[in-house]
């Protein structure tokens, strides 16, 4: 573990959760959208590291059995694992085309079968392959890609509600505790809330700080509509909108600006004015 701690990799962004089930899927991969839209001249992929039962292939409608971790574990078994290979796995969203994500591990049982040096492998590839890496790791410390991703990663992102049980009990169980037997330090995370707004009795951004000793970079506010375009296939385009990509900017341009990449702000009608231009310019290479 001491080598792996020794070589963090200035594109990898983890993002993490104190807690199952409180938006962390939703948070990292609309701010891999928004960076991807905002930079679109750097390519981005989203890694579902969720090693228990990932879902991101249902968000998106694109449940498909021959892509994703589960198909290139004997890949990283081997330390065979090429950057065609990863981008063959690793599926595009026609919306945009410098977005590429890879799914995660389906089946529960699967999960103990993924050893540190496999997870370490996965990264090394992703990150010479694309110009920026957002790990999504859930919430679960109990499995190699968490802590791999966590010595790894450059920013470390940890998602959690405004709600004691959630940036107190689950944050002191998780990062205070078992982070701590990898040498990782409270001080490394920087806090994402989500579900804002849904409980009135939610505590005030000043005082998780407090409680917690950690920044607060960004915000997600409950919104009832994304739950259900998570279910209908639909998560990619409700990021594309203003109301979603309004939500994560802040975060993506915190990550942008300390990759040192120019992003820019995309906003729904920039984005289908550059969706626009890119039909026109494939209808002009046709007819020539």
């Amino acid at each position: 573990m001491n080598r792996i701690h020794e070589a963090p990799y200035p594109n990898l962004v983890m993002f993490s959760g104190t807690t199952p089930n409180i938006g962390t899927t939703a948070v990292a991969f609309g701010t891999a959208v928004a960076l991807a839209a905002g930079a679109a001249d750097r390519s981005v992929v989203y890694l579902c590291l969720n090693l228990k039962s990932s879902k991101i292939g249902r968000y998106i409608g694109r449940a498909v059995s021959d892509a994703g971790l589960d198909v290139l574990r004997s890949d990283l078994k081997a330390r065979t694992l090429t950057q065609d290979r990863l981008e063959k796995h690793a599926q595009m969203l026609k919306e945009l085309p410098n977005l590429r994500v890879l799914t995660g591990n389906v089946q529960r049982a699967q999960a103990e079968l993924y050893e540190p040096g496999d997870i370490e492998h996965l990264l090394q590839v992703a990150i010479s392959t694309y110009d920026i890496c957002i790990a999504d790791c859930h919430a679960y410390w109990d499995n190699a890609a968490t802590i791999v991703t966590a010595l790894h990663a450059s920013q470390k992102l940890l998602v959690t509600l405004p709600r004691l049980d959630a940036f107190q009990d689950d944050y002191h169980a998780w990062i205070t505790e078992t982070a701590g037997l990898f040498d990782l330090q409270p001080q490394q995370f920087e806090l994402i809330l989500s579900q804002t707004g849904l409980y009135p009795d939610d505590y005030r951004t000043g005082e998780i700080q407090q409680v917690t000793g950690l920044p607060v970079a960004g915000t997600m506010a409950f919104d009832r509509q994304l739950a259900q375009e998570m279910q209908r296939g639909g998560l990619h385009e409700w990021f594309l909108q203003d109301k979603g990509l309004k939500q994560v900017e802040r975060i993506a341009e915190r990550i942008a600006h300390r990759l040192e990449v120019p992003w820019e702000s995309p906003g729904e009608k920039r984005l289908l004015m550059r969706f626009r231009l890119r039909g026109v310019k494939r209808a002009l290479e046709v007819q020539s």
